[in-house]
């Protein structure tokens, strides 16, 4: 790799680190049950029209 390392050992402990890190994935996790996005909300539109009109011809 060509990028520069940091320099010296940071002020924050690896206790600290993994502490906020978990603290950020469960937060994340949450997220993930969040109602859909007008984006993702037009998309699963889209599938079941296009689900039915398959449905439709047989």
């Amino acid at each position: 790799m060509d990028a520069p390392t940091l320099a010296g050992a940071g002020s924050v402990s690896h206790r600290q680190a993994v502490t906020h890190a978990e603290g950020e994935y469960a937060k994340f996790l949450e997220g993930g049950d969040a109602a859909p996005s007008d984006v993702e909300q037009t998309y699963l539109n889209a599938i079941k029209e296009a689900q039915r009109g398959i449905e439709g011809r047989k």
